[in-house]
């Protein structure tokens, strides 16, 4: 393709294959008709950042000093926009419902008429705008910002630097939480993104929950923090120790591990020690469907049948994680690359890709289980095991930039990773 202009493009949109419009610095605007790229007439020397239009004869361009152009099919003309500010990115979902977003906030909104300033609740810079056909508005931009409207008000869902979640859980594909550092709390619910921190709540590590209404997340210094379906409060906890992971088999059976070999349980009406074992720290808690109990830690894997508890190490080992789909189906994580399976008659060793290890494992019920590392020796893996061997699904680009945690769906159609950097991950499985 010939060079047709000698200054940066920075937008593009197109009605179709035949009409295709480019736009850039020094007011350039270049078109594709389907065969040929030719250079419209100058408008203007002003930088222009976007272009979108609901028709081939419905086109707006927005630039630098809050200029906006239109096209309606036949002539170009300047667009009375109530502002100076720089005005970088623009979409929409109809003719009369534009929205358009540039530097200190600025979120502009037009009906089909007129353009009119709305109140973002931000200064930073926005770079683009975007929405799905019925669904919410979306606006990015600088310091990891993002903002969400249902078309009244704008609600920031992610500003400034992004956190880094420990632990991940959802009731469903459409319905995951993801837990951090400063009581950083992310949740997805039917595609809508919502994001929190509490300073109160802490580092937390883990959440598990049995439904929307029962979700429990725990952390250091001994913080429980409990979801009832409309907020995130802290619960009376019985120890100032970290906890490390949490999981149950109802919203009135659940269990809590951590630092010292500790063992919380919940009843439904409250949180009490059950147990100190052998172990300088506790990290991975599965509780089976048959009310078993299985906790991984620096000294092994034990088993509480609940009446007592036993060793049940297969070696003599470190261990992150445990996770099953039953009894005789277990899946066990350790430190220096240590993968093993339990069928309901021997433990047997795995060979994976990871050399630090998983720090945890997840699956489903069907041939699916996901394997994460955190980077730590080595470039983040997530491993995925089809029934018979494990292999590489994704292997993050840099030494230190793992993932923390993992969760799978039920029905096996997504799995979810989470980790440094803000990293949230949506995989599909083949």
């Amino acid at each position: 393709m010939p060079v047709l202009v000698d200054a940066p493009l920075r937008g593009v949109w197109g009605s179709s294959s035949s009409n295709v419009y480019a736009v850039g610095e020094e007011g350039n605007i270049i078109r594709y008709d389907g065969e040929a790229w030719e250079v419209l007439a100058p408008l203007t020397s002003i930088r222009l950042n976007g272009v979108w239009g609901s028709s081939s004869n419905d086109v707006f361009v927005v630039g630098d000093a809050g200029l906006i152009l239109h096209y309606d099919g036949v002539n170009w003309s300047v667009v009375e926009s109530g502002t100076s500010s720089s005005i970088n990115g623009i979409n929409g979902r109809s003719s009369t419902d534009i929205y358009a977003v540039g530097m200190n906030g600025l979120v502009m909104h037009y009906n089909g008429t007129t353009w009119r300033t709305v109140a973002s609740g931000t200064q930073e810079w926005l770079y683009d705008a975007s929405f799905s056909p019925e669904g919410p508005i979306y606006a990015v931009g600088q310091a990891g910002t993002v903002l969400q409207s249902t078309g009244t008000e704008w609600e920031r869902i992610l500003e400034g630097k992004l956190a880094q979640f420990y632990g991940v859980w959802g009731i469903d594909a459409e319905n995951v939480f993801a837990v951090g550092r400063n009581g950083s709390i992310m949740s997805l619910n039917s595609g809508s993104l919502r994001y929190f921190d509490d300073p109160q709540f802490g580092v937390l590590e883990d959440v598990w929950g049995s439904d929307e209404d029962h979700l429990f997340a725990v952390g250091r210094s001994g913080r429980i923090v409990h979801f009832d379906g409309n907020e995130w409060s802290l619960t009376e906890s019985p120890t100032s120790l970290n906890l490390f992971g949490v999981h149950g088999s109802s919203g009135t059976d659940v269990y809590a591990v951590g630092d010292s070999g500790l063992v919380l349980r919940y009843d439904g009406s409250g949180w009490r020690e059950l147990a100190r074992l052998g172990s300088r720290f506790l990290e991975g808690v599965w509780c089976s469907p048959t009310g078993k109990v299985y906790v991984a830690g620096d000294r092994g894997l034990y088993q509480f049948d609940g009446q007592q508890w036993s060793d049940v190490s297969p070696i003599d080992a470190t261990f992150r994680s445990v996770w099953g789909r039953s009894d005789d189906d277990i899946f066990l994580s350790g430190t220096n690359g240590v993968v093993l399976h339990f069928d309901g008659h021997r433990w047997a060793l795995q060979q994976s890709e990871t050399t630090g290890g998983f720090v945890e494992i997840s699956g489903c019920n069907g041939d699916l289980v996901v394997g994460v590392s955190d980077g730590r020796n080595e470039s983040g893996l997530i491993e995925v095991f089809d029934g018979s061997e494990w292999h590489t699904m994704a292997a993050l680009s840099s030494k230190g930039a793992g993932m923390s945690a993992v969760w799978v769906s039920a029905d096996c159609g997504s799995i979810y990773c989470v980790g440094q950097q803000g990293r949230v991950l949506r995989g599909i499985p083949d």
